[in-house]
């Protein structure tokens, strides 16, 4: 996939994603929520105890489902070619596609999204053939990283948690997405690249 050769991703397993530097690291996504005294003081504190570098990221999107409709036309079409009987849907589903677009158009609100990355960088390489054992520190690690800031930030109210497989795999496809770029800005590899130093 287009996504994983250019970020250098080799694999997404137990909520944690391998790259092909063999470091790895896993993604919490935090809520936005009002700045109250107990936040702050939340943030404040996980801030103070931390011992490792971690990248902190915001991002707008708009709900826009104009290439996943595009998909699922093309899939219509072409079942069309196979079977006569389908070629009402194809009717139905543009007209479907049309409202929702006017719908999605007069709805929709600009959505923040804030997310922690929390790296794990061994001095050996995760990927090599001696580095079975490490595999297991770098996920065992990780999650006591991933806890510590959940529970932390948990305890000012703030809400994190972190993404699962999937999760992870669907985040980093969508910074491929056309209408995520901006002139001149490689989010992708600014973004994985920003805690590797």
């Amino acid at each position: 996939m287009r996504y994983e050769t250019e970020l250098g991703i080799v694999g997404v397993k137990e909520g944690t994603v391998f790259l092909s530097d063999g470091s790895a690291a896993v993604v919490l996504e935090v809520r936005p929520c009002k700045p109250t005294q107990r936040a702050m003081h939340a943030y404040k504190e996980w801030l103070g105890a931390l011992s490792y570098p971690v990248q902190i990221v915001g991002r707008t999107v708009n709900m826009d489902i104009g290439e996943q409709l595009k998909i699922v036309k093309n899939d219509i079409e072409h079942q069309i070619k196979q079977k006569q009987e389908y070629r009402d849907l194809l009717n139905q589903f543009t007209g479907f596609g049309e409202w929702l677009d006017v719908y999605m158009k007069g709805n929709s609100r600009v959505q923040r999204l804030y997310y922690i990355i929390i790296p794990y960088i061994p001095g050996i390489n995760l990927l090599s053939k001696k580095a079975k054992e490490q595999y297991g520190k770098a996920i065992s690690i990780l999650q006591g990283r991933s806890e510590n800031a959940i529970n932390i930030l948990g305890k000012g109210g703030i809400k994190v948690r972190r993404l699962g497989d999937d999760e992870l795999s669907s985040l980093y496809r969508s910074y491929f997405q056309i209408h995520n770029y901006a002139e001149g800005f490689n989010y992708p590899e600014q973004w994985l690249a920003g805690w590797k130093g």
